[in-house]
Order: C-alpha cells, then sequence, then structure tokens
C-alpha cells in the first residue's frame, strides 16, 4: 500500500513537471515567435516618406505615396504645448526633419490614434526618438518604452539631467504625463466652480 503510494506520488509529481517543462517550453515559443514576428515587421514594413510639418516635438506629418498622416514618435515624450521648452522640442525636431526625407519603422497604434514610429532622419544613423532624449528634450515613456534600446534611451536621459541639458535645467521639470492631469484637473475644478456660481 505504501509502496502503491509513493509511486502514485511520484506520478503525479513527474505529471506536474511535464506539465510545467510543457509550459515553459509554449511561452519560450511565443516570445521567440513574437520576436521574430517585431523583427520581421519592423524590417519588412519600414518606408521611407518626407516630412511636411511638425505640429508638436513628438508629432509629426509624413506625406507618403502623395498621403500625409501624422504619426506619434515611439518611447518618448516631448513637453505639451504651454510646458517649459515645448517650442524647443518642436523648433529643433522641425529644423531637423522639416521638407526632408525620413526612414520610418511603424511598431503600433497608439492609443490617440496615431501610429507609434521610430524616425530616422536619411543620412544619420540614430533615430529621432534618441536623439531628442540626448538634448534633453524629451522623457523616455516608462510604461511604453521597455526594450533593449529604451534602456540606452534611458542611460541617454540620465546623463542629460546630470548634465542640465535642455529640460533638466530646471530643477524639477513636470513630466508631460503630470503636467496634462493637472491641466485636467484645472479644467474640471473651473467647470464645477462655474456651475455653483451659475445657481
Amino acid at each position: 500500500m505504501i509502496f502503491g503510494d509513493t509511486t502514485l506520488i511520484r506520478q503525479l509529481h513527474g505529471e506536474e513537471i511535464c506539465r510545467r517543462n510543457g509550459f515553459v517550453r509554449t511561452l519560450f515559443a511565443a516570445w521567440l515567435f513574437f520576436g521574430l514576428l517585431l523583427c520581421h515587421y519592423a524590417a519588412c514594413d519600414a518606408w521611407t516618406g518626407k516630412v511636411v510639418a511638425v505640429p508638436e516635438g513628438d508629432l509629426l506629418v509624413i506625406s507618403r505615396d502623395g498621403q500625409e498622416k501624422k504619426y506619434r514618435l515611439f518611447g518618448i515624450d516631448c513637453p505639451e504645448r504651454g510646458q517649459p521648452y515645448w517650442d524647443k522640442a518642436q523648433g529643433l525636431v522641425g529644423f531637423l526633419t522639416e521638407d526632408k526625407v525620413v526612414d520610418v519603422t511603424p511598431l503600433f497604434l497608439g492609443v490617440e490614434g496615431f501610429e507609434k514610429v521610430l524616425v530616422r532622419i536619411e543620412g544619420t544613423r540614430d533615430y529621432l526618438n534618441q536623439q531628442l532624449v540626448a538634448y534633453g528634450l524629451a522623457w523616455v515613456k516608462v510604461g511604453e518604452c521597455n526594450s533593449r534600446m529604451c534602456s540606452d534611451w534611458k542611460k541617454l536621459q540620465k546623463m542629460a539631467r546630470s548634465r542640465s541639458v535642455g529640460l533638466w535645467a530646471d530643477p524639477r521639470p513636470i513630466a508631460p504625463w503630470d503636467w496634462k492631469r493637472v491641466q485636467w484637473k484645472e479644467i474640471i475644478n473651473g467647470r464645477e466652480m462655474r456651475r455653483k456660481e451659475a445657481r
């Protein structure tokens, strides 16, 4: 009876290990497939276009095959309109890209409806996304940017901050996502005050 029980336990334990190993293999295969798919997608779907306008530092209007469309730079966030350094970020991107040919690597559709992209100005080595971080004119978006490339951008951000480059000259710069949250609170509070005054 005892022998039979230990055999059963070993069998159950062995099945559990097999299940775990099977899950790990499946997870690894899915990860590998996704990685290859992403590499294939990035390489095959990269295209060339011409920048026709720069509404914001991280938002470009790019012309491709006679059609103009807005694209948001992946993994970074430039200061919003009304924030310090908004005009500098927008001005630099306009200076570097307007009327120039760029290589665009689309990654995914963002929540705003703009496609998130990597942009490289023709003839340059680094992505524009990375250049803005190095110039101290953009934050790395922590929730969005988690790849190995992003860890390099985070190092550049740390370096720009330590040298007080661009927006990091401000001892307490406000990240765009925090600034937007404050703006929304002010708008909501203003509406509530107007409602109370109207009563």
